[in-house]
């Protein structure tokens, strides 16, 4: 009886440490070709990357949402909430929204029709289907080829929600350095963690790396900031996470002509901004 028992025992023990090892074989694979993915991302261009991105859902989007969870309507009410109340507090002529992706959360903020919204992105099909359902007189989208196309862009609010996460310190400091200072305010919403873990100089290009814009080395003095919480609950999933919104407010002001090219058409939106 003890031989049956023991023989038992030991069988029992060999199957729960094989699946414990494969369970661990099978993170480290994952880990591995995640790495091997992000690495691959820092080699192409932000066109080709996110283009792939959403024509096969990997990394984050879904054929339901496109843009990932994030942008969901259920999880970015803070962040709608808030958009929209600077925007009805505020006196703007231009918005531009830097990685506008499939619209999904902006579309539920009310824009004034005597306000200029221009969606812009780099994946050429998202910009196309945006255009298709949602362009009217003053709802624009425009595609663009890299950041730099968008260098020359410039108007009252800037808004920038995840796009910093997919981004490695040095581009977020060249963004910081040329593009910021063309807009009167901007709203800017990302991955953060609460516990101070952002801005690794180590994190290469590509979801998810949590940032802080307030935070060391970009240290940028926003007029405010808020942390708020998403609970994700999703086919049984369920885990947490927290995004920040930062508002800045140029000291400057300073706005030169804006001037953004469609590269898909050629076409050219252009706004003075007193």
């Amino acid at each position: 009886m003890n031989f049956v028992l023991k023989g038992t025992i030991f069988v029992a023990s060999f199957v729960v440490a094989a699946a414990g090892i494969k369970s661990y074989v099978d993170h480290s694979v994952r880990v591995v070709c995640r790495r091997f993915e992000l690495e691959l991302r820092n080699l192409q261009s932000d066109k080709k990357t996110f283009s792939e991105i959403y024509r096969t859902h990997s990394s984050w989007g879904t054929p339901e949402h496109l843009s990932g969870l994030g942008s969901a309507k259920r999880y970015t009410m803070p962040c709608i909430e808030y958009v929209q109340k600077f925007i009805d507090t505020n006196k703007l002529q231009t918005i531009y929204d830097f990685g506008c992706g499939s619209y999904e959360w902006m579309q539920h903020v009310s824009v004034p029709k005597n306000v200029q919204y221009y969606g812009v992105d780099v994946v050429e099909s998202v910009i196309q289907e945006n255009k298709r359902k949602y362009e009217k007189d003053n709802i624009h989208f425009v595609c663009i080829d890299s950041t730099d196309d968008f260098l020359k862009c410039s108007g009252d609010l800037l808004i920038v929600k995840d796009v910093f996460e997919c981004w490695n310190i040095e581009r977020m400091q060249y963004f910081f350095q040329h593009v910021l200072p063309n807009f009167k305010y901007a709203i800017m919403v990302d991955y953060c963690d609460p516990k101070g873990r952002n801005n690794s100089p180590n994190s290469p290009t590509g979801p998810v790396s949590s940032k802080d814009v307030e935070a060391a080395p970009f240290n940028l003095k926003c007029k405010e900031s808020r942390l708020y919480e998403i609970n994700f609950n999703e086919k049984g999933r369920k885990w947490k996470t927290s995004k920040k919104i930062a508002l800045w407010e140029n000291p400057n002001c300073v706005r030169p002509q804006s001037n953004v090219t469609d590269s898909n058409n050629g076409s050219n939106k252009s706004e003075k901004n007193g």
